[in-house]
């Protein structure tokens, strides 16, 4: 009896260790290995497999141990895997996989993962390249799963399958099968088999030499939803993206996709070898734009991090590009030494292909699912935070829509004069409607604050009452009331040109949006925790609260100065109408002469209709009789002016424009200015800003000297 229980405790030990082992073997690679070389990580992987192999030994002396023995060869497997020996991981799959399937009493608790084990052998032939071998494995279990209606096993076996026809150059059969596998993944609303299926297709298309639609696809499939720790599939879709970018000839969007990789700071491991590959990658670009310096930098980092991050194949790729890279610079000696480190690491792969298209999949769907059904889970328990997720997006869209605003608003000419013009539309308002727009403001702040509130501000979004909501609103609306009088009152701004009004707007409209960011960082923080998040929204919502009002402030200011413009263009019409119905057009001959030629232009002044500068030259629009022609002459508009001075009826509109009144039949106005319009003819004279008052004072005294 006693020697029973010692059986059966051994055994017990064997097998925990076993799983312990299992656990650390399965998490080698998301420990954080800053201070483990790649020969320390090896090295611990043998250890492991050296302990694997002697349970291995003792479990064989006692045949029923078959559960065990089939998991521990499991494991081993994956450490061999690990270890990129490939063909002794498919030989610990398959004893794996005949010891379950010899175990038929056990069958309903093994055969469900037989097929898995099929995909795992599947991964190790595919990464030594043996493409129809491993093709034949996939369609074995593609069968099973089958057998089993196992949805995601299915998806998993046709990507697998397409990626074996992708890699045997057939794209066209490879695209077919992915395309099944995204219609399986879109029908069973699983968000990673969509996205990694996503993926595969893009990279189809992409040797298809289809380019803009694995783009496309790319894109789409990018912007799918899923849990912030699946960095390994969003890794995965930007080096194919950055990729695809490069084979259209696009370097600089492909080197953006890099430079955003290299930015993550996740710390996630697998995350860390994309983030090697951006940075080959980006080398690779340096080293064809001739940026011998930068690519080697790049180069030599890449190597260094691959001291920690166990990959020969890409650390033989690095340095057979450092050979490349001195070679092409004659520094021959450096050159010489990463030939010899490329061939050395050469000879230790073996001359496999190993190529990387399959790293951990199964894993990553089953993480990504698992996490994506937990959060769902918790969305439809937690009515509170589905109005908050709700909440965010439109607070996104108003941050987005109120930074277009602004960039709209300052590219806008004469911005400095639709400031000075709000502030004198609203200083025009009698007593009743200064109170009706402060009213309006008021409920408008309220509202806005009362229905949007910062990221994760838990306490007031759930327990808050109407009083603890509107708070904010009104806070900020007595800080602009105060604020903004006395920044823009009328002796304030008698001191100010034109040009620093911009920028006095500009210093109150900052000092406004602090003020506002002040107190409420310190009602949020009194009433529940902020932090870096909750700080960065509560910033934009606040600078959106103040875009919005302001932009259709602007709007009104618009309708004011058309309003204004319309009212001058009729006047200017009417006058113009008065001169010409009060005089006729001289007879007088001029002669215009060339400043660098011997060139002349004779016309009579009632023919000129206008003159229009053309760098050094003018161009002169005459009409006789009905006739119209186009003259040109060397000289510049300064001494067009002096020639014709004296004849109050041509005025200089613009800087590159001269008019004579005579011929003008209509003024046509907008927010931009003015034009002057001729009869019978579709091109027209403008009117600067500058000139506006020289103009209608032009105009006034000529019709003055008439009458």
């Amino acid at each position: 009896m006693n020697n029973t229980i010692r059986c059966i405790l051994k055994k017990l030990i064997i097998l925990g260790f076993a799983v312990v082992l299992s656990f650390f073997s399965t998490e080698l690679y998301g420990q954080n290995t800053s201070d483990t070389t790649r020969h320390q990580v090896f090295e611990d992987i043998n250890i492991r497999i050296q302990v694997f192999e002697d349970m291995l030994a003792d479990m064989e002396k006692t045949p029923s141990e078959n559960e065990a023995m089939a998991k521990l060869l499991y494991q081993l497997g994956g450490l061999y895997f690990a270890k990129e020996d490939f063909s002794k991981a498919v030989d610990c799959y398959v004893r794996s996989l005949a010891i379950r399937e010899f175990d038929f009493n056990n069958f309903q608790s093994f055969g469900i993962k037989h097929p898995w084990i099929l995909v795992d052998i599947g991964n190790s032939l595919f990464r030594l390249a043996e493409y129809d071998y491993a093709l034949s494995i996939y369609l074995h279990g593609l069968r099973l799963f089958n057998m089993r209606s196992d949805q995601r096993g299915i998806i998993t076996s046709i990507n697998n399958i397409g990626l074996c026809h992708l890699h045997m150059d057939n794209p066209k059969d490879a695209i077919g099968m992915f395309s099944t596998a995204l219609n399986l993944s879109t029908k069973i609303n699983d968000s990673a088999c969509v996205f990694i299926s996503g993926v595969y297709k893009g990279m189809a298309y992409n040797d298809l030499g289809k380019y803009r639609q694995a783009i496309d696809l790319f894109k789409q499939t990018r912007k799918l939803s899923l849990n912030n720790v699946d960095y390994e599939l969003r890794g995965y879709l930007l080096i194919k993206l950055a990729e695809a970018y490069k084979n259209i000839g696009q370097k600089d969007s492909a080197f953006q996709i890099y430079n955003y990789i290299l930015a993550d700071k996740s710390g996630d491991a697998q995350m860390e070898f994309y983030k090697n590959e951006a940075m080959v990658y980006s080398a690779d670009i340096y080293f064809e734009n001739e940026e011998y310096r930068k690519a080697e930098d790049y180069y030599l980092e890449a190597l260094a991090q691959l001291q920690y991050l166990p990959n020969m194949l890409q650390e033989s790729n690095v340095c057979q590009k450092l050979y490349l890279l001195y070679k092409k610079n004659q520094l021959y000696e450096k050159a010489l030494f990463y030939y010899e480190e490329y061939q050395m690491l050469k000879n230790k792969i073996g001359n496999e292909k190993i190529i990387s298209d399959i790293i951990g999949y199964n894993q990553k769907i089953d993480h990504a699912k698992s996490n994506w059904k937990i959060r769902e889970a918790e969305i439809k328990e937690n009515i509170a935070l589905k109005e908050k997720d709700s909440q965010k997006k439109l607070s996104i869209f108003l941050i987005a829509s109120a930074l277009m605003l602004i960039i709209v608003m300052i590219s806008i000419k004469g911005f400095e004069t639709r400031i000075t013009y709000l502030k004198d539309y609203f200083s025009s308002f009698e007593t009743g409607h200064r109170i009706l727009w402060l009213l309006s403001l008021l409920i408008y702040f309220t509202a806005f604050y009362y229905f949007f509130t910062p990221i994760n501000s838990s306490k007031i979004d759930i327990e808050g009452n109407f009083t603890t909501r509107i708070i904010p609103g009104v806070s900020a609306f007595i800080i602009c009331v105060i604020l903004f009088y006395f920044a823009f009152r009328r002796k304030t701004l008698e001191h100010l040109s034109k040009t620093r009004i911009k920028n006095h707007f500009f210093i109150v409209f900052t000092l406004a949006i602090s003020l506002v960011f002040l107190f409420e960082s310190l009602y949020y923080l009194n009433k529940d925790s902020l932090g870096l998040n909750t700080l960065l929204s509560l910033f934009l919502l606040i600078f959106t609260s103040f875009i919005l009002p302001f932009y259709f402030g602007i709007l009104l200011v618009e309708k004011y100065i058309m309003k204004q413009v319309e009212n001058i263009a009729r006047s200017m019409d009417r006058e113009i109408s008065i001169i010409k119905e009060s005089s006729k057009p001289s007879a007088e001959e001029i002669t215009i002469n060339s400043e660098k030629t011997s060139a002349t232009l004779t016309f009579q002044l009632g023919d000129l209709l206008m003159v229009e500068a053309q760098g050094n030259y003018c161009m002169f629009y005459i009409c006789k009789n009905g006739n119209c022609e186009n003259k040109i002459i060397h000289i510049t508009m300064k001494s067009v002016l002096e020639n014709l001075s004296k004849h109050k009826q041509i005025i200089r509109c613009h800087k590159s424009y001269i008019a004579n009144l005579h011929h003008v039949v209509r003024v046509s106005g907008s927010s931009r200015g003015y034009a002057l319009h001729f009869e019978n003819h579709d091109f027209s004279a403008a009117v600067s800003r500058g000139y506006q008052k020289d103009v209608m004072n032009s105009i006034r005294q000529f019709k003055d000297g008439i009458l």
